[in-house]
């Protein structure tokens, strides 16, 4: 699981991505800590024509298909985004 520091309202990120201990060291001012939880967006698929004559198929969530002179490959486009609030200033302080 990742940390990072927001706003109260948990709209702007001031850091993302680390661990708790780290989270509540860069805590300044009026922000809080996070968790963290995955957001799936969308995702990308790209077709690319080659030179190299291929057969082939790779399965994870990152996967890619070569049919031939053709490269199709796609994956998942995610981002972190807050969940709720487990560290405040205020809390520690008291």
């Amino acid at each position: 699981m990742t940390y990072g520091t927001y706003t109260p309202d948990m709209k702007a990120c001031g850091l993302s991505g680390v661990s708790l201990a780290e989270a509540k060291q860069y805590c300044f001012g009026d922000h809080v800590v996070c968790s963290e939880r995955d957001v799936t967006c969308g995702w990308a698929v790209r077709v690319a024509f080659t030179d190299r004559w291929e057969w082939r198929l790779r399965r994870r969530w990152s996967s890619s298909i070569d049919l031939g002179f053709i490269h199709i490959s796609w994956e998942r486009l995610h981002y972190p985004w807050a969940d709720k609030v487990v560290w405040t200033k205020e809390a520690a302080d008291a």
